[in-house]
């Protein structure tokens, strides 16, 4: 036999060059759990039952609990008796060798008895190898008599194209009891069309992931905090289900003597939030994206038209594509992609990092291009953010006439309210506006009184 060749002594032996032969072993299995598991057994039936599937992609911004539901469906799956294997990515796997080395190693784990061979020969060329490396790895799984489902984590860490290449190569040759886990806070750079179309990939979104009532229930019970229904509603609302941003409520409310401020104010001004989201999000962009998120955050809606104004430049839609592409807490509000909004803790943790100054500027930046582009409601809801009156009731002299025609009258009259009387004395047709505002609404005590 050929020195230089891989050595296949059955079916199912994997072989492994020299120096890809050790992967760190933490790798090759579930990161262990520092809480109780939440039961979210409502989202694991379905994927049991999509075990046939061929490929099952979880995707999700961070803390939406990716690895913690991939984790518990492979627990599921070893308890049964099933063939599984794990491998969690790093910034590490960027070249092709070192992901099928990778992923060899991660199919042994599940196969039985001594199967993983590691090529002995100092002379053997894995990256000469790849192919051959490919042939034994899917052997190895053909040779079985039940389904393999192979768990690969973190798989966005991944983004050099030759090693994505393997992958992808590895799915269009996998036999048919070989099934792919794929979690990340993106959509693997996989060719997925064919499967797609024939009906088998498994999608799991951040949408699914959110935390119901009952689990954040739970959540609080299993360490022993004790909540009430409104409660723990209002921490839902405001984390808007996120599953990390409850985690972090909880660990807020373990270290504060007082429970009802905390959940009064919980916001991602705290600092168990703004710890983590700098850490686990902000940390992994680039300046330039930082400073758009900060800039932005000042918007309760934005879009790529609005963005470039505001910030002077001509790449946002590239930007914002990239973002809602990495699921970095961005959230299309219309089905052609036009509108995106911040999570709210996101969003609150960006405004604080966010100098007060440049935030007013970028407010009236901001209200400014609204106006001019008749989006009337967001225009005044950002003049009246930034606190100067005399800003504040230009604006609304500018649009309140287009309030009116749309049927925003009370939006008008509430801001309005705000105002000194002093102001508004200074803006004698909004004044008016507001007189036939007030008698339009039956406030005829206020229109009166504007009229003294």
């Amino acid at each position: 036999m050929n020195e230089r060749e891989p050595i296949l002594e059955n079916a199912a032996v994997c072989a492994v060059a020299p120096r890809h032969a050790a992967v760190v072993s933490t790798k090759l299995a579930p990161p262990s759990q520092a809480t109780p598991w939440i039961d979210r057994s409502d989202l694991l039936e379905p994927l049991l039952q999509a075990e046939q599937s061929k490929i099952i992609v979880v995707t999700a911004p961070a803390g939406y609990g990716k690895t913690v539901l991939i984790s518990q469906l492979h627990h599921v799956l070893a308890e049964q008796g099933r063939a599984v294997g794990w491998l969690s990515v790093d910034q590490n796997d960027t070249d092709p060798a070192a992901m099928l080395g990778c992923l060899i190693h991660a199919i042994c784990q599940g196969l039985p008895g001594p199967t993983c061979f590691v090529a002995a020969s100092q002379g053997w060329s894995f990256e000469a190898n790849v192919e051959a490396g490919l042939a034994n790895a899917i052997a190895a799984v053909a040779a079985l008599e039940r389904r393999f489902v192979l768990f690969i984590d973190d798989f966005d860490l991944c983004e050099e194209p030759d090693a994505v290449s393997v992958l992808s190569t590895f799915i269009s040759r996998a036999p048919d009891n070989l099934t792919f886990v794929i979690a990340g806070r993106e959509p693997p750079r996989l060719s997925l069309r064919r499967l797609a179309a024939e009906g088998r990939v498994e999608v799991v979104n951040w949408p699914s992931l959110l935390f119901s009532t009952a689990e954040a229930a739970e959540l609080f019970a299993s360490n022993n905090i004790s909540l009430t229904a409104d409660q723990i509603d209002h921490l839902l609302d405001v984390t808007e289900g996120w599953p990390m941003g409850l985690q972090l409520a909880r660990l807020t409310l373990d270290q504060n003597d007082d429970p009802d401020e905390v959940i009064a104010n919980f916001s991602g001004r705290f600092r168990n939030v703004s710890d983590y989201l700098t850490e686990d999000v902000l940390a992994l962009k680039d300046q330039p994206t930082i400073d758009f998120l900060l800039r932005t955050s000042v918007l309760e809606r934005f879009s790529a038209e609005l963005c470039n104004s505001l910030l002077g430049i001509s790449d946002a839609d590239k930007i914002i594509e990239g973002l809602a592409r990495s699921n970095t807490f961005i959230f299309s509000l219309d089905a052609e992609g036009k509108w995106y909004r911040y999570h709210h803790l996101f969003q609150a943790y960006l405004r604080k990092r966010l100098d007060a100054r440049e935030a007013i500027r970028l407010r009236k930046s901001a209200s400014n291009w609204l106006r001019e582009n008749e989006e009337y409601q967001d225009a005044v809801r950002l003049a009246a953010e930034t606190k100067d009156n005399d800003f504040i009731a230009q604006t609304l002299t500018e649009v309140c006439k287009g309030l009116a025609q749309t049927g925003q009258d009370r939006l008008l009259r509430s801001v309005v309210s705000r105002l000194p009387f002093e102001t508004l004395t200074r803006y004698p047709r909004l004044a008016l506006y507001t007189v036939w505002s007030d008698d339009m609404l039956g406030n005829l005590q206020e229109a009166q009184h504007l009229l003294d």
